[in-house]
């Protein structure tokens, strides 16, 4: 009976940590996706700035808790890749497989496309969060960046890992 009590603490413990990790990584990335909008140029922009998620994760919540501290944010649901140009950042979450559904919807409109699955900066989306050496990084794809006339700042580029 002791051992199952161990067992249920540890494992208590165990989802604990795992729910913090997700929790504190969500918030890493939000703070990461504000700073893109501060960094990165959009053509046009008139000063209101739209968050899009598109696929299921703890992210949406995350950037909607963001934007009641901010002015000027708006944060939408995207469940139709019809409404992905109303954003200037849309965040694919790790849930959509097909990269290439999203990248032919946005086309080339100023939407910065951000994902979290490894090989989608190469396949189509501008930035991509990675994990190098158990930390988060983001990844570039300049070529995309150019293409839609996204201009980063160069603090902006020293901190990514540039495909």
């Amino acid at each position: 009976m002791k051992n199952f009590f161990k067992l249920f603490a540890i494992a208590i413990l165990a989802l604990t940590l795992n729910f913090d990790s997700v929790a504190q990584n969500e918030k890493i990335k939000t703070a990461f996706l504000y700073q893109f909008s501060r960094y990165i140029q959009w053509p046009g922009n008139n000063g209101a700035f739209t968050y899009g998620v598109y696929g299921d994760g703890p992210i949406y919540n995350a950037l909607v808790n963001m934007a009641k501290t901010r002015t000027g944010i708006n944060v939408i649901k995207i469940t139709s890749l019809s409404q992905a140009k109303q954003c200037n950042i849309l965040f694919v979450t790790d849930k959509v497989d097909n990269i290439e559904q999203v990248k032919q919807a946005v086309g080339n409109s100023p939407t910065l496309i951000v994902t979290e699955k490894s090989g989608f900066a190469k396949k189509g989306s501008e930035i991509n969060f990675t994990n190098v050496g158990g930390k988060l990084r983001f990844e570039m794809n300049s070529d995309n960046l150019k293409r839609k006339g996204l201009l980063v700042s160069g603090e902006l580029k020293n901190l990514a890992i540039m495909i």
